[in-house]
């Protein structure tokens, strides 16, 4: 599997969509290439496929129904969204195997700026005690993958207040900004991230070709 990582700076969510769907025909063409798409988006609230629109607080709240799993949360400046589009077989992953690498990804991700997040059971996403700093939503068609994370580095976190976030009431999220005590750019999340991305498919890869 060749994984290509991408960095489209800060783009439309629409665009972003359009881009992710041009990418997973080219992996459905060819199952050896994989993508990593990187990227800021402007303010936007998603929703999962079978997300409950009574998680919208405020009905005036634009929500952006989208083909992922789980529920209802948003995007904005300062955080960073990666979508993941790779063919399960040719990884040697599954659903549950891939989140599991992306927890793994983000934990190793935050840590870079001494933050330590972990996971929750029942509760997919990276977590700092109660509060969430990362979240993981995936879709698959024809066993090719797409969406991805959604990590808060400098995220304005009063936009969640306008959701459940996740569909959970009450969840309190935060930010790398906030957890390492300084702030962090997105260019250095960016950065960390594509290290973490890297080491843990070569390694993942190495490791489906010895055995």
């Amino acid at each position: 599997m060749n994984l290509e990582i991408e960095t489209w700076g800060r783009l439309d969510y629409e665009e972003a969509h359009r881009r992710q769907r041009e990418r997973v025909e080219l992996v459905r063409a060819d199952p050896g290439r994989a993508f990593a798409c990187l990227v800021e988006h402007p303010p936007v609230y998603t929703i999962g496929r079978f997300g409950n629109l009574s998680n919208v607080i405020d009905p005036a709240t634009p929500v952006r129904k989208i083909e992922r799993g789980g529920d209802v949360t948003y995007h904005g400046p300062g955080q960073l969204v990666g979508y993941v589009i790779l063919h399960l077989d040719r990884a040697g992953l599954s659903v549950k195997g891939l989140v599991s690498a992306l927890e793994q990804i983000l934990q190793r991700t935050a840590a870079r700026f001494g933050v330590k997040g972990a996971g929750r059971e029942g509760a997919r996403g990276v977590w700092v005690g109660d509060r969430k700093l990362a979240s993981i939503g995936l879709a698959l068609t024809r066993s090719v993958t797409w969406h991805g994370f959604a990590l808060n580095v400098a995220t304005d976190l009063t936009a969640f207040d306008r959701i459940h976030p996740c569909g959970m009431p009450g969840i309190r999220m935060t930010s790398l900004s906030i957890e390492s005590g300084r702030p962090v750019s997105l260019a250095e999340a960016v950065d960390a991230a594509r290290v973490e991305i890297h080491t843990y498919f070569d390694r993942s890869r190495s490791s489906v070709l010895g055995r």
